[in-house]
C-alpha cells in the first residue's frame, strides 16, 4: 500500500512525517511522537523536551529521499564479513516484513524462519530450512490476520516442540500450537485479556513456580499485562493483583533479564517518550520499580532493549534502542548494581537516526559480544574490540549489494541458518527489501552452540549458562522476547576465538540446579538436558495466602510436589507468619508419602490478623535434600481492616451519583454526607445523610436541601462568613443549555435556605466543577466554576453580603469553544503567598494561573496536550514542604506531578512512582488512611477497579486496593475522606454511578494520629489556603487546607499520622493573612481547633507535665532546600541560646538565633543568607546550638 494511503489510518499525523521513516514507526509510532513528544519530565509551566519534528521543505525532502547512504568511517580492518543471500536463499515476495524470528520448528535440526508482516492482507510467513542454505514457504499462510510487529518461537506448553506467538497491531495476540509440525491456533482462555494493542512480549518463569509466565506491553494508555502459569489450564492475567507491572505508558518494549544476578528474571520496559521502567523481581510475585535507583529511567523515544554482556564482566549490560532521530544508548552494568551510560564511550550511538532494530551475537566468534543495528536507511555492524569499546566495520562487513539508497530496514533476527557456526543475520525489509545476510567470517575461529531442553518437566527460561576458556568467562542468559519486529534471548551462541576446548561450562537452570561440565570440544551444537534429580521435593505454589490477601480469618496453604525420582517420606512443612520481626504464628504439617511426580495440598490451621501492616509470610520444607532453592518461599503482604458499612449505617445510595462532599453542616461535631445524583441528568434528587453519630438519616427535603439531581459538583463553605456552612451546588454539565446552579444559605438550626436569585450566581449554564478559594485574601471564599465546551468558565469574586461577581475575564481566564472544564483546585503551589488555580481541560492541555496579587492571573498550559482531565488532588506525598498534584484522566493515563519548588518545576513521576493507573479515571484524593506519616492516594475509576496506592515513603507506592477490598468496579466518580466516627482514621466514601455507593470505615486504631481544625480570623473562617505543619521526631507534614478534590469534598480536617509518635512536637500554621501562628508539644489521639492569631505556646497534658524537656537540636526541614527552611530546638530550661552556621572550613557565616529563650521546643526560619543579607552558594553547611554547657551540631544541604 503506497505511503500516503496511510494517512487516513493514522491518528493526528502531520503527512510530511510520513515519508521520512519507516511503514511500522509511521503506523505505530508516529501519531505518538507527533501527539505528545514527551521525555517524561515536565516543568511548570511542564517543560517538555520535544522530541524532535521535521519540517522540511518538499525540496528538501526529495532530497533526503533520493540521497545516498553514508554507511560510517573510512575502511578498518575487521574478521565480520556479511553477504546478502536473500534471493539465493528462496525468501522472496515478503511483502512488507516488520521483523522474523529463528526456530526449529520441526525438529530437523536447522532453524526455520518467521517473517511478521505490517501490510494489510498481509500474514506472516513461515520458512522451512532445507538445510542446503535455502528455505521453502509453507504452503498455508499462518493466520488470516495481518498487520503482525512481532513472532516469537517458544515452547509455550513445554512439550518439547516450538509454538509461535505472534503480536498483532490493532488486533488480539495469537498463539499457534505446533502439533507434530502443523500449527493450530490455540484459543486464549476468557481470562486472557490482550486486548489488540499490544507492542511486544516477553517469556520468562517470572514467579519461580517452574511453569512459563508471560508479560505483554501495550501502546497509548493500556496497561502492560502479566499472566502467570501460562501452559497451565486455567491460567490467570494476574496484572490488577499486581500493579506495579501494569505502568507504562506507551510502552513499546520489554525485555526479561537478570540484571542483579539473583537467578530471577526482571522485566526493563521502554516507553516511547516517556520515562523507560525497571521492574526489579523480587521473588514470587513480588516486584518492585527500581529504574532511577540503578540509573536506568532513560526518558528518549525508546522502542527497545536488548541485554548481554558485552564487557565479560558476569553481568548483563543493556543497548536501548531509540527512534524520532534519537541516539540509541549503551548502559554498562557496574557494581551496586547501578548502570553507568558508556554510550560515547563504547561508540555506539548511531548518531541521530532512527533505528528499528538490533541484535548481539559474536559474529566474528572472537570471545565478545559485537553489535547490528538496523536503521532507517542504514545499517550499522559494531565490531567488539575487547576493551569496552566498538568499532564501526559497516563499510566493510556490508557487501554485494547488501543496502541501496532506498533501503527502509526494520526488525531483527539472528541464528546460524547455514549451520557453519558462525551467526547469520535476518534484517526485515519495511518496503520490501528483506536481507538475509550471510556470515563470511574467518574459518580458523572456534564456537559452540547450544539447545536446553527440560528434563524435570520445569522451564528453561531464565537458564544462565556460562563458558569458560583460557581466555576469559562468557555468559548467555535464556529468556525468548520479541519487540517490534526484533527477537533477543533465544540464541545460545559462543565464540572461543583460537581455544578449541571450553574448559568448564556451567548451568545455572531455573529450578537452582547447578550443572557443570568440563572439557567441551569447541565447533559443534550440543544439546543439555536438565538432569533428573533423585530427591526434589519442593513448594509448587502458594494457595492462601494469595497475591492480595484481605484482613480477616485465613488458613495457610501450600502445594507440596515431588519433582524428584525418589519417594518421599517423612518431610515437614513449616509456615510462619512475622510482623517487624515479631513472629505471629508457627505450625508445622507432616507430608504424606509422595511417589515422584505426585502433588499434595497441605492447610495449616486458621490464623487471624491482629496488627496492621506489612506480614511475612514464609513456608519451609525441612528434609534433606538434593536442591534446597524450591524448599523455601518468602513473601510480604499488607494487611489492614477496612470494613463496607454503606448498606449498615444507611449510606448506600443508589442513585446515579457523580459528586459528594463531607462536613459537619449542623456543627455537631461529625461529619454529614451530601450526595449529588448528576448522573443522572436530573432524574434522582440529591441525598443529604446527617450524620447521627451511630448512624445516619436522609435529611435534604426535611432541611431545605432538596435538589432535582443534575449536579456536576459542589462545595460546603462559610460564604457569607456568619460562621457556618453553607452549599453550592454546580449545575447543568449534561443537559444543555444548562440551569441555574444554586446557593443554600445555612440559616442555622441545621436548616439550608435557596438564596441563589439575587446572588450572581443564577445565570443558566452547563456547569461542571467547583473550586473554593480566597483569591484576593479578603476573608471571604470565591468560587471558580468550569463549564462545558463554549461556554466562559466562570470565577465568582465574593462581595459579601451574598454578592457575587464574575471575575473571569478581568483575572484572565481563558475560554474555549472546543473544550470542556474538568475540576479546578486552589492551592499556593509556588509558595508566593497567593493562590494559584489548577484548572483540569478535558481534550486538551490543562491550564494553571498563577496568583499575582488583585491583577490577571498569568496563565500556563500544563500536563498533558491530549489529556481528558476531569479531576485532581493535591498534597505533600513526599513530604518536602511543598504540594505536589495527581492529575486524573479519562483517557487512561493519571499522572503524579512532584512538585520540584526549589527548580520552579513538576516532574512527572507516574510510571516511576507505580502511581499511573491506566483506567478511565475520576476522581483522586491524598490522606494518610494507615496514619503512618505518608499522604497515600485514592483513585475512582468508571468501570474499572478503583486503586489505593499506598505511600512506601521513598517516593513510590503499592496499590493495595485488592487487599482492602476497595477494588470496586461500580463505576465510581468521586472519592472522599473523612473520620466519620471520629476515631481518629481516615474513612473513605466511594461515589458511584452504577450502583450502591460505598462507605469503607477504617479499623485501623494501631497508630498515633493528630486532627487540627483551623477558624479563621481576618481570613476567610474556614481557614481555606491555610498552611498547617506539623513536626514529630524531627520530621515534618504538611497540609494545606481546601478539601477540595475531583468533583469531591473531602474533610476540611487536616489529618495528620504520626505512627509511634505520641507527641507533636510543634505545630505551624500560616494564615492566607500571612499570619503565622506556632503551637508546641501536643499530644497525640486528640483534635485540636487552632483560631487565627491564638498563640498557644504549649498544650499540657499527663506526658508532658511530668516528664521534663530534653535539650536537643532537630534535623532541618526541608532538607536539602533551597530558598527557607525550619531548625527545630528544645530548651529543658529557660536560658541564652545561640543558633549559629558554620562553612565546612569552620567559618561562622550567620547567626540563625540569640538571646533569651523559654523552656520548651522552639522553631526558627533560616532564608540561606549570611550575615551581610547575601545568598550562600550551594553546599553543606554545620548549624550548631549553644545553650550554657551543653551544645549541638547537625549538617544541612543548601541548593541554589
Amino acid at each position: 500500500m503506497p505511503l500516503a494511503d496511510l494517512a487516513s489510518r493514522l491518528i493526528d499525523i502531520p503527512f510530511h512525517t510520513m515519508f521520512l521513516v519507516p511503514r511500522w514507526y509511521i503506523t505505530c509510532l508516529s501519531p505518538v511522537l507527533h501527539a505528545s513528544g514527551r521525555t517524561g519530565h515536565h516543568a511548570m509551566p511542564m517543560k517538555r523536551s520535544r522530541l524532535p519534528r521535521a519540517r522540511l521543505p518538499m525540496p528538501l525532502l526529495r532530497f533526503v529521499l533520493c540521497a545516498g547512504l553514508v554507511l560510517g568511517p573510512g575502511p578498518i580492518a575487521a574478521a565480520i564479513s556479511f553477504t546478502n543471500r536473500i534471493t539465493e536463499a528462496g525468501l522472496v515476495d515478503l511483502g512488507e516484513a516488520n521483523g522474523g524470528a529463528f526456530g526449529d520448528y520441526d525438529g530437523d535440526g536447522h532453524p526455520d524462519l518467521l517473517v511478521v508482516r505490517l501490510g494489510t492482507e498481509e500474514p506472516a510467513l513461515l520458512f522451512t530450512n532445507q538445510g542446503d542454505g535455502t528455505f521453502s514457504g509453507v504452503d498455508t499462510p499462518l493466520v488470516t490476520a495481518d498487520q503482525t510487529l512481532s513472532g516469537a518461537f517458544v515452547d509455550s506448553d513445554n512439550d518439547g516442540d516450538l509454538d509461535i506467538y505472534l503480536v498483532h497491531y490493532r488486533a488480539k495476540d495469537q498463539l499457534l500450537q505446533n502439533e507434530g509440525g502443523q500449527y493450530i491456533e490455540s484459543p486464549p482462555p476468557p481470562s486472557f485479556g490482550n486486548n489488540g494493542n499490544s507492542t511486544s512480549v516477553a517469556w520468562g518463569d517470572f514467579d519461580q513456580d517452574g511453569r512459563l509466565d508471560l508479560f505483554a506491553t501495550h501502546r497509548f494508555a493500556w496497561a502492560n499485562q502479566i499472566y502467570t502459569r501460562f501452559n497451565a489450564e486455567g491460567f490467570s492475567n494476574q496484572s490488577e493483583l499486581l500493579g506495579i507491572l501494569r505502568g507504562g505508558r506507551d510502552s513499546f518494549g520489554v525485555t526479561a533479564f537478570d540484571f542483579d544476578n539473583d537467578s530471577d528474571l526482571d522485566l526493563y520496559v521502554t516507553n516511547l517518550g516517556y520515562t523507560n521502567l525497571l521492574h526489579r523481581n523480587d521473588g514470587h510475585g513480588a516486584w518492585k520499580q527500581v529504574a532511577e535507583e540503578v540509573r536506568l529511567d532513560h526518558p528518549s523515544a525508546s522502542v527497545g532493549a536488548l541485554p548481554a554482556d558485552y564487557d565479560n564482566d558476569g553481568d548483563l549490560d543493556l543497548f536501548v534502542i531509540n527512534v524520532a532521530n534519537q541516539a540509541n544508548a549503551l548502559y554498562r552494568n557496574d557494581a551496586g548494581p547501578h548502570f553507568s551510560d558508556v554510550t560515547g564511550l563504547a561508540g555506539v550511538g548511531g548518531g541521530d537516526r532512527t533505528s528499528t532494530g538490533a541484535a548481539w551475537a559474536d559474529f566474528d566468534l572472537d570471545g565478545d559480544v559485537d553489535l547490528v543495528v538496523a536503521n532507517n536507511g542504514v545499517a550499522n555492524v559494531f565490531e567488539n574490540d575487547g576493551t569496552g569499546g566498538f568499532a564501526d566495520v559497516s563499510t566493510r562487513a556490508f557487501h554485494g549489494g547488501v543496502l541501496t539508497d532506498e533501503s527502509r530496514t526494520a526488525g531483527v533476527a539472528v541464528a546460524d541458518y547455514d549451520s557453519d557456526g558462525d551467526i547469520d543475520v535476518f534484517i526485515a525489509g519495511a518496503e520490501g527489501q528483506s536481507l538475509l545476510l550471510r556470515n563470511d567470517c574467518a574459518a580458523d575461529a572456534h564456537w559452540l552452540q547450544l539447545k536446553l531442553q527440560s528434563g524435570t518437566g520445569r522451564t528453561t527460561f531464565g537458564a544462565r549458562i556460562s563458558a569458560r576458556t583460557d581466555g576469559g568467562i562468557q555468559i548467555r542468559e535464556f529468556a525468548v522476547g520479541a519487540s517490534l519486529g526484533s527477537t533477543q534471548g533465544d540464541l545460545l551462541h559462543f565464540g572461543l576465538g583460537s581455544h578449541e576446548r571450553v574448559a568448564e561450562l556451567v548451568v545455572v537452570w531455573p529450578s537452582g540446579q547447578r550443572q557443570v561440565l568440563h572439557d567441551i570440544a569447541a565447533d559443534q551444537f550440543l544439546t543439555l538436558t536438565e538432569p533428573a534429580i533423585e530427591h526434589d521435593l519442593r513448594i509448587s505454589a502458594v494457595v492462601v495466602p494469595d497475591l492480595a490477601p484481605r484482613w480477616t480469618a485465613m488458613r495457610p496453604e501450600v502445594e507440596v510436589h515431588n519433582a524428584g525420582g525418589q519417594a518421599v517420606a517423612e518431610a515437614t512443612v513449616e509456615a510462619r507468619i512475622s510482623h517487624s520481626g515479631r513472629q505471629l504464628y508457627q505450625a508445622a504439617l507432616q507430608v504424606p508419602d509422595l511417589a515422584p511426580g505426585n502433588t499434595v495440598l497441605l492447610p495449616f490451621p486458621l490464623w487471624t490478623p491482629e496488627l496492621r501492616g506489612w506480614h511475612e509470610f514464609s513456608f519451609d520444607i525441612r528434609i534433606d535434600d538434593d536442591l534446597s532453592m524450591n524448599n523455601s518461599w518468602r513473601r510480604s503482604h499488607y494487611l489492614y481492616p477496612f470494613e463496607e458499612v454503606g448498606s449498615q449505617l444507611g449510606v448506600n445510595s443508589t442513585g446515579s451519583g457523580w459528586a459528594g462532599a463531607m462536613a459537619d453542616y449542623d456543627e455537631d461535631g461529625d461529619l454529614d454526607i451530601y450526595i449529588s445524583n448528576g448522573g443522572a441528568y436530573g432524574r434522582e434528587p440529591n441525598v443529604l445523610y446527617r450524620n447521627d453519630s451511630t448512624s445516619f438519616a436522609s435529611v435534604a427535603e426535611e432541611i431545605g436541601l432538596r435538589d432535582g439531581g443534575n449536579g456536576t459538583g459542589l462545595a460546603f463553605g462559610d460564604f457569607d462568613r456568619d460562621g457556618m456552612l453553607d452549599l453550592f451546588i454546580a449545575k447543568g454539565g449534561f443537559t444543555p443549555p444548562g440551569e441555574p446552579n444554586r446557593l443554600f444559605r445555612n440559616t442555622g438550626g441545621g436548616s439550608f435556605t435557596d438564596v441563589t436569585m439575587g446572588s450572581g450566581l443564577e445565570l443558566q449554564q452547563s456547569s461542571f466543577g467547583v473550586g473554593v478559594g480566597d483569591i484576593d485574601r479578603d476573608g471571604c471564599l470565591d468560587l471558580f466554576v468550569s463549564q462545558t465546551p463554549g461556554e466562559q468558565s466562570r470565577l465568582y469574586h465574593n462581595r459579601g453580603a451574598g454578592r457575587f461577581v464574575d471575575v473571569a475575564q478581568k483575572r484572565g481566564i481563558l475560554f474555549s469553544n472546543r473544550f470542556g472544564g474538568g475540576s479546578p483546585i486552589f492551592a499556593d503551589f509556588d509558595e508566593d503567598g497567593y493562590l494559584d488555580l489548577y484548572t483540569g481541560v478535558f481534550g486538551t492541555s490543562n491550564l494553571l494561573y498563577r496568583g499575582v496579587a488583585d491583577t490577571a492571573f498569568a496563565v500556563q498550559p500544563v500536563g498533558d496536550p491530549h489529556g481528558q482531565t476531569v479531576g485532581m488532588a493535591m498534597g505533600d506525598y513526599d513530604a518536602d514542604a511543598d504540594l505536589d498534584l495527581y492529575v486524573v484522566n479519562r483517557n487512561g493515563r493519571s499522572i503524579l506531578y512532584r512538585n520540584d519548588l526549589d527548580d520552579a518545576t513538576f516532574v512527572d513521576v507516574a510510571s516511576a512512582s507505580a502511581t499511573e493507573n491506566l483506567a478511565p479515571g475520576a476522581g483522586g484524593a491524598f490522606g494518610d488512611f494507615d496514619n503512618d506519616g505518608d499522604l497515600d492516594l485514592f483513585v475512582a475509576n468508571v468501570q474499572r477497579p478503583n486503586r489505593v496506592y499506598m505511600n512506601g515513603g521513598d517516593g513510590t507506592f503499592v496499590d493495595v486496593a485488592w487487599g482492602l477490598g476497595m477494588a470496586s468496579t461500580a463505576s465510581a466518580h468521586g472519592v472522599m475522606l473523612g473520620d466519620h466516627d471520629d476515631d481518629g482514621d481516615l474513612d473513605v466514601y466511594m461515589v458511584n454511578s452504577r450502583g450502591a455507593n460505598h462507605l469503607y470505615e477504617n479499623r485501623g486504631g494501631q497508630a498515633y494520629w493528630l486532627k487540627v481544625d483551623v477558624q479563621g480570623v481576618e481570613s476567610n473562617p474556614d481557614g481555606v489556603g491555610t498552611r498547617v505543619l506539623a513536626f514529630s521526631r524531627g520530621r515534618g507534614q504538611t497540609r494545606e487546607i481546601n478539601g477540595m478534590s475531583a468533583f469531591c469534598q473531602s474533610t476540611r480536617t487536616a489529618h495528620f499520622g504520626l505512627g509511634t509518635a505520641t507527641h507533636v512536637d510543634s505545630l505551624l500554621v500560616r494564615w492566607p493573612t500571612g499570619q503565622v501562628d506556632r503551637y508546641l508539644d501536643l499530644p497525640a489521639l486528640a483534635s485540636v481547633r487552632v483560631v487565627e492569631g491564638d498563640r498557644i505556646t504549649a498544650v499540657p497534658d499527663a506526658a508532658t507535665t511530668t516528664q521534663a524537656h530534653r535539650f536537643s537540636l532537630g534535623q532541618n526541614y526541608p532538607n536539602p532546600f533551597n530558598h527557607r527552611t525550619l531548625i527545630q530546638f528544645t530548651m529543658p530550661t529557660p536560658g541564652e541560646v545561640e543558633l549559629v552556621l558554620y562553612n565546612l572550613l569552620g567559618q561562622r557565616v550567620a547567626t540563625i538565633a540569640r538571646g533569651a529563650h523559654e523552656a520548651g521546643t522552639h522553631i526558627v526560619a533560616w532564608d540561606g543568607r549570611d550575615e551581610f543579607g547575601h545568598d550562600l552558594a550551594s553546599g553543606v553547611y554545620l548549624y550548631r546550638i549553644q545553650t550554657g554547657e551543653s551544645a549541638r551540631t547537625r549538617r544541612l544541604l543548601l541548593l541554589r
